[in-house]
């Protein structure tokens, strides 16, 4: 039994590793480590880094909401919408919100064009100009 208790806690020990050495350089020019990057300077394996599961652990999440809790990312995002001063805080308040899973990397836009070929969409083009064309005649 205590096997299991004590690589629950080495495993939370490691992840606050990592969090660390992601954390050591931000606001220098450099920056902080990227996730691979810490978790190879932790001693992670090359197949875990690269499998990302770090992220789906319940100790990385028990982590992360305890130094980076909802309400303090509030905080400073708040106060990123009244500074002039913002980029610094917006590079550590997106890489907060990438950790905790609540930020997509892609937008998806939907519009009346969706799904046309590029034919289709050539002959709506040439439609709308022909129409404004007309229009300044």
């Amino acid at each position: 039994m205590r096997v299991g208790k004590s690589k629950k806690q080495k495993s939370l020990e490691t992840h606050k590793v990592v969090l660390k050495k992601m954390s050591e350089n931000v606001g220098n020019e450099r920056g902080g480590s990227k996730l691979a990057e810490a978790m190879k300077r932790a001693g992670y394996s090359e197949s875990y880094i690269k499998s990302g599961h770090i992220k789906n652990t319940k100790s990385w999440q028990n982590l992360l909401e305890a130094e980076l809790p909802d309400d303090e990312l509030l905080k400073v995002h708040k106060g990123l919408l009244q500074s002039k001063e913002w980029r610094a805080r917006d590079a550590g308040l997106e890489k907060a919100y990438k950790l905790k899973k609540r930020y997509k990397e892609e937008i998806t836009l939907r519009h009346e064009f969706e799904g046309l070929s590029d034919e289709d969409l050539e002959e709506e083009i040439a439609k709308i100009l022909a129409e404004a064309i007309d229009l300044v005649v």
